[in-house]
């Protein structure tokens, strides 16, 4: 009996799964297309509501508002954007996405603290990308479990956990400078890629306590995918259209190898055993046929009678992502490493010493943290905030050092007045020790200019998820997003006199007295501002040390002038930053 209800259930199938499929399919595209409707409409009451209290800048195209700027390069984009900054300069401006969608542009610094004291969100349309990375670390959290995990993690960032971390900042600068040193004299290096494996490297063994020789060695699976997703993330944040839509960025070349997509038949039956099937077509088709012969039907059943003779494959509709390739290595790697530490950590607890160390990873710290009631972080949230940090701390810290090492190039005195410090500071040695950072003050003036006017982290994005209104009486409204551009901040005349000029000494303590707390904010600022930002000065001026100690730095002339571009770091355009090194002989 039960074989004959089976055999009546996989005929109904055959007969229905057409009709079936295609209103499902129908069902979804008048779902996505109301959705779209009401998020336009949500989006043009808030842009009509932002008109009548903020001014618009002239030229926005009908319908790609004032995007149209930024066809013509960065560079004309950059231009305009400057100029509206200055002319608006008290009360801020709406930057128009499209014809639908504007943007609140803060440029004055009272405008700025009042964004940055709340605890809003990141905005999620370009943020929300990094979420199959990253998951709800720091970064992208928000509300209770934001809260919850910044006060257990901020402890990580004590003077005392982060002591011993200078001495793996000099052991991976030396690694990369003994690198440079089988170099020939002069050579003209891509200083970004160098920069970025050693943060890397000091990364992980701050982190993890990997020693993974990763400047040295050619390559392993979770270096290329951490590469290969900083990489993908800064392209995907460069098109309008992959932002607004995972499912075209999916069909992309560089989707597919973020979050490859199943869209061959010849692999279904692999697919469907995967669980990579069209979750809403399959319940619909076996509810279907459950209520009409009240018999479930198994899965092998389906897969292996209807799916083998039937000529319409229910995946071909609408391919689902399967596990990110990329996002699915970095995961597996810190979710053994969390596993084997844990491990450790038990065989501790039951009397075991066998495990010891010099310092306090941040995965030590992690698996330690609990909150008022003794509860710690789940694994999951374990591993998305070491994701988290690995993403932040690297790329960003050697952004911010490439850019330094330019302004240094290109202001030579100021180069030599580094080197100087460094020598007579660490005389000779080649390791940099925690009480040697607060000697190296005119170093410390120099990463602060470099930061002021290369600011690693561009630009901060939020969405206002309460009404906010400003001291003037201006009110934004719930559901807005608003825009800080750092550099333009930091490069505003308003603000700073002569402000495109390299001068240190703006950040002496005479010259800092007076400034607005909100006019210069390389790692943010109020209740969500960097939570690593002593690390990365230490790291900063660690290496910034080393590196003069050791080599002359000089231009690229056969090269075109870096010019900066900003994506989710800040960047040098194509071909990059080129920079010479010269070793110098040390007595």
């Amino acid at each position: 009996m039960s074989s004959d209800n089976a055999s009546n259930t996989l005929a109904f199938l055959s007969r229905h799964v057409l009709t079936t499929a295609l209103w499902c399919t129908a069902a979804v595209g008048v779902a996505v297309l109301l959705k779209g409707v009401v998020a336009v409409v949500r989006s043009l009451r808030n842009l009509w509501a932002l008109e009548k209290v903020f001014p618009v800048p002239p030229g926005a195209h009908w319908l790609l508002g004032h995007l149209v700027f930024a066809k013509q390069g960065d560079r004309h984009f950059q231009k305009a954007m400057s100029e509206w900054v200055q002319q608006y300069h008290q009360h801020g401006f709406i930057f128009k996405h499209g014809a639908a969608m504007g943007r609140l542009v803060a440029t004055h610094p009272d405008d700025v603290r009042a964004v940055l004291m709340r605890t809003d969100q990141k905005l999620e349309i370009i943020y929300g990308m990094l979420r199959p990375w990253l998951g709800d670390g720091l970064l992208l959290s928000s509300g209770p479990k934001w809260f919850r995990n910044r006060r257990l993690l901020t402890p990580g960032f004590h003077f005392e956990i982060l002591k011993p971390y200078v001495r793996l900042f000099s052991e991976s600068t030396n690694a990369m400078l003994n690198n440079w040193k089988d170099l020939k004299p002069g050579s003209s290096i891509d200083v970004f890629h160098h920069l970025s494996l050693m943060t890397l490297d000091s990364m992980l063994k701050c982190t993890l306590s990997q020693n993974t020789n990763c400047q040295t060695r050619k390559t392993n699976d979770y270096l290329s995918s951490i590469h290969e997703l900083t990489e993908l993330a800064m392209q995907r944040g460069r098109s309008i259209i992959y932002l607004l839509s995972d499912f075209v960025y999916g069909l992309s070349s560089s989707g597919r190898r973020f979050c490859p997509l199943i869209i061959n038949r010849k692999r279904r039956d692999q697919t469907i055993k995967e669980g990579y099937i069209f979750i809403c077509t399959y319940t619909l088709i076996m509810t279907s046929a459950h209520r009409k012969y009240s018999q479930s039907v198994t899965f092998d059943d389906f897969e292996n009678t209807f799916l083998e003779k039937s000529c319409i494959y229910v995946h071909t509709f609408t391919p689902i992502p399967r596990h990110k390739a990329a996002c699915n290595i970095v995961h597996k790697y810190s979710e053994e490493i969390i596993r084997q530490r844990k491990e450790v950590l038990k065989q501790q607890s039951a009397g075991d010493s066998t495990y010891g160390k010099k310092y306090l990873d941040f995965l030590d710290i992690l698996l330690r943290a609990k909150d008022e009631d003794g509860n710690g972080l789940t694994d999951a949230e374990i591993r998305d905030e070491v994701d988290t940090f690995m993403f932040e701390g690297h790329d960003t810290t050697a952004s911010g050092l490439a850019w330094t090492l330019y302004c240094l190039v290109r202001h030579p005195g100021h180069q030599e007045k580094c080197r100087k410090e460094a020598q007579e500071v660490l005389q000779g040695r080649t390791e940099v020790t925690w009480e040697d950072l607060p000697s190296m003050k005119y170093i410390t003036l120099c990463v602060k200019e470099s930061l002021r006017l290369y600011p690693a982290v561009p630009e901060i994005l939020r969405d206002v998820e309460t009404s906010l209104t400003f001291s003037d009486g201006r009110t934004l409204p719930e559901g807005s997003q608003v825009y800080i551009s750092l550099r333009l901040l930091h490069r505003s005349p308003h603000i700073w006199e002569k402000p495109e000029e390299y001068d240190p000494l703006r950040f002496s303590p005479e010259n800092s007295k007076g400034r607005h707390p909100y006019a210069f904010l390389p790692f943010s600022a109020g209740p969500r501002n960097c939570i690593g930002q002593h690390f990365a000065m230490n790291e900063l001026k660690t290496a910034v040390a080393l590196i003069l100690q050791r080599f002359s730095l000089t231009t690229d002339d056969t090269l075109p002038e870096p010019f900066p571009v900003e994506r989710m770091i800040l960047r040098a355009d194509s071909p990059g930053l080129y920079l010479r090194t010269t070793p110098i002989e040390m007595d």
